[in-house]
């Protein structure tokens, strides 16, 4: 589902930033990481804001289009998954 996927990538965001916070990370593993943690956070924002969205109008109306919010939750997974797999 959506929120799973949403729940999911934020793990996966906090991780990230844990390495990139870690004394231990390279400074190379840093510059390479931040710009797909900054563009993985931007994307979650962004996805989870119209999650909020469908879920509410849900709520109002019973239904809603889940097109915005899927294409939101797709682009988030696409921004995690572009993400290199660090190695110590």
């Amino acid at each position: 589902t959506m929120y799973q996927t949403l729940v999911t990538a934020q793990a996966s965001i906090l991780s990230l930033e844990s390495t990139l916070a870690n004394p231990g990370t390279t400074p190379a593993t840093v510059t390479t990481l931040k710009p797909y943690v900054s563009e993985s956070v931007t994307a979650y924002n962004l996805a989870e804001a119209a999650w909020q969205a469908y879920h509410a109008a849900c709520v109002v109306n019973g239904s809603a289009s889940s097109a915005a919010a899927q294409a939101a939750v797709n682009t988030l997974e696409t921004a995690i998954s572009a993400t290199p797999k660090v190695t110590q």
